[in-house]
């Protein structure tokens, strides 16, 4: 789960990752020493302390012992480079993605989803805007992916004007944190789409981008990796499969690793 320096890449993972995985990816920023692995588990919970379930190659290699989280150190990086000021709106929703407490799964509450709806729908003709936008982040990453997937198809009968994506871009413009929650919204409503349109971008055009290809098969292998293949195949592979679009696109023992983890080598 390792962040590096592309921050599309940076929005994808705190958007799209359960609570466990985004503590386990904060957990193996560290060293899986006894020093590191024990600041480990005071943050993140006990179970990082079984060496047997999280051995020492689990975690980071050359991971910290002490100084900074990830948490603290990706949210000073962007506040140095002059991206967070303050406390705006896009580090207030890094901040409660990395706290990891996004509600489970489970039966909606079609009520409690209407009246979000309607409080967002609301803060759209608000002249306090700070006020608006927290109100987005604070359901964006305080509701369930099922939760905000109910709300996304409700919302145009609620507001009259906008679908959910139209509100969040009336209510942020077209920056990086309306880009974040516009993310939360597409994988919450069509996971499966949102993955087989990874893919495809991966694959179109000359080339491959190997690392968003490794992300997207690893992350989501065990997962929901043959529905993601279902899907592209029926909406974005131009007539042509998953199987056949990394049989043209990838080669030699890449290509076999890939057709593997997708379950697509049989």
């Amino acid at each position: 789960w390792w962040i590096n320096k592309d921050e599309n890449s940076l929005r994808e993972i705190l958007c799209t990752r359960t609570n466990e995985q985004i503590q386990d990816m904060q957990a193996a920023w560290f060293s899986g020493t006894p020093q590191g692995r024990n600041r480990a588990a005071e943050l993140y919970g006990d179970k990082y302390r079984d060496e047997n379930k999280y051995p020492s190659e689990w975690f980071r290699t050359n991971g910290i012992v002490q100084g900074k989280t990830m948490r603290e150190y990706v949210l000073n990086k962007y506040t140095k480079s002059g991206r967070f000021t303050g406390h705006g709106n896009e580090r207030q929703l890094y901040e409660k993605l990395f706290d990891a407490n996004r509600p489970a799964n489970g039966p909606v509450n079609q009520q409690q989803v209407k009246q979000d709806a309607e409080a967002l729908n609301r803060t759209l003709k608000q002249d306090k805007k700070h006020e608006a936008k927290s109100k987005f982040i604070e359901i964006f990453t305080g509701r369930s992916w099922t939760h905000i997937a109910a709300m996304s198809g409700i919302f145009q009968d609620v507001s009259k004007k906008y679908t959910l994506n139209g509100a969040i871009k009336k209510a942020f413009g077209d920056g990086d944190t309306s880009k974040a929650l516009q993310t939360i919204d597409e994988f919450a409503s069509q996971p499966y789409d949102y993955w087989a349109k990874k893919l495809r971008a991966a694959m179109k055009g000359m080339g491959t981008d190997d690392e968003a290809m490794r992300r997207v098969i690893i992350s989501r292998a065990e997962i929901d990796l043959r529905d993601i293949g279902i899907v592209f195949g029926q909406r974005y592979g131009d007539g042509k499969t998953l199987n056949k679009w990394i049989k043209d696109d990838l080669g030699g023992d890449y290509e076999k690793l890939a057709l593997a983890v997708c379950g697509l080598d049989d």
